[in-house]
């Protein structure tokens, strides 16, 4: 896992992270504007507990990665993003972007929402 602060951000990503997060690296990382957190649940955590792990950081933004795509081949065990979505309750409240731009305090939402990036390829 990775935390870094960048231009007056914290970017948090989460590698191939297995388990919730303890309340030792909770009290670590005191806010967080973009989340990257794995969703796959194959040598990953599952969507279920991504849910759980973002409630616990609140962050601004969540890009969910390592999910299965239509594109993605060899990977069939790897859940998609419609039950990551299903855990948030954001099933049609989805933001779908080429790429993501901050570029002040301003675009991290109060709430967090859900970004999904266009896999590239």
């Amino acid at each position: 896992m990775y935390v870094i602060d960048i231009d007056g951000f914290t970017l948090m990503h989460l590698g191939d992270l297995g388990h919730e997060l303890s309340t030792d690296t909770l009290e670590k990382v005191a806010k967080v504007d973009v989340l990257m957190i794995p969703i796959g649940g194959t040598y990953t955590i599952n969507a279920e507990t991504a849910a759980e792990v973002i409630s616990s950081l609140e962050p601004g933004i969540v890009l969910p990665m390592h999910y299965k795509t239509d594109d993605l081949v060899g990977f069939d065990e790897l859940q998609g993003i419609d039950k990551f979505m299903d855990e948030m309750g954001v099933e049609n409240n989805i933001k779908k972007e080429e790429k993501l731009k901050i570029s002040s305090g301003s675009d991290i939402p109060e709430d967090t929402e859900v970004v999904i990036l266009k896999p590239a390829h």
